[in-house]
Formats: C-alpha cells, structure tokens, sequence
C-alpha cells in the first residue's frame, strides 16, 4: 500500500473516531427517554462504545497496540463526561459508567491484539500497522524452519 493511500485511509478512520467523539458526546449529555431493553443496558452501551472508540483511535494513529496516550486520553474523556453529565441537572454521575468505560478500552485493545493475530491482512488493508511487523515475519519463518527439521519421536525412553 503506496503511502498516500495510507494517510488517505487514515484521514477516514481519523473521521470516524472524531464524528464518534461528537456524537457519543451529544448523546451522553441529552436527557434519557425510553425504557431499557434489558438490565446493565447502559453498561454494555458504554463498553462497546468504547471498544470502538479506542479501535478507530489506534487506526487513525498506528502505532503498537496498547497506546497509553489514547487509553488515558479515552478514559479521562469518560471521567469529564461523566463530570459533565453531573452538570446538566437530569443525568447523573456514575462510577460503575467509568468502570464500563475502561472495559470497552480494554476490549478494543484485546480486539486490535486478535484481529492482528488471525486476520493480519484485514489491519494491514484498513491501514492499520501489525506489531513488530518483521518480529512476526521471522517469527513465522523460524517456526517453519523448527517444524520442518524436528523428527518427533512418541516412543518412552
């Protein structure tokens, strides 16, 4: 991938977190309507928005996978939401919200360290970068090499 195709990738992910930041935002600060469909509903809501926010983050910005200035810049934006939240008079503040924050950046750490695992050429097309790219690349031929030499014996000595 030619390294313009790159940034251009990374333009549109850049995009997406940021519209996501916007909206997650503007959602978190509206009055609550409706019923819940199950209990904890809130919860998972907010681990899986979090998942993909730290998953759109770490493409718009590759890099390796656990980014300490994504995840702490992800979990105080929850903690000033949740601050926020307090402000407005009809949403509360919640510690187990903050809780369900760190999970979901927690999965989207776990999903990226998967995803790159099993389905290398997927991060590699939606211009993300593997980790330890030619780590990995010598890893696979040593492994190769280490299968192809060793006679395995099954027989007790």
């Amino acid at each position: 991938m030619t390294a313009l195709k790159k940034d251009r990738i990374r333009w549109v992910w850049r995009t997406c977190f940021v519209s996501l930041l916007v909206a997650a935002t503007g959602l978190a600060l509206l009055p609550v309507t409706g019923d819940m469909w199950f209990p904890g509903q809130d919860k998972v809501m907010h681990a899986a928005t979090y998942a993909v926010l730290y998953a759109l983050g770490w493409l718009s910005f590759p890099g390796s996978v656990f980014r300490w200035p994504l995840f702490v810049g992800l979990l105080c934006y929850g903690v000033l939401i949740e601050i926020l939240q307090l402000l407005t008079g009809y949403r509360f503040m919640e510690f187990w919200d903050v809780v369900a924050n760190t999970s979901g950046l927690g999965l989207g750490c776990l999903g990226i360290i998967i995803a790159q695992r099993f389905l290398p050429s997927v991060v590699l097309a939606m211009g993300g970068v593997l980790y330890l790219e030619s780590e990995l690349k010598s890893d696979l031929k040593s492994d190769r090499k280490s299968s192809a030499s060793h006679n395995f014996d099954v027989r007790s000595p």
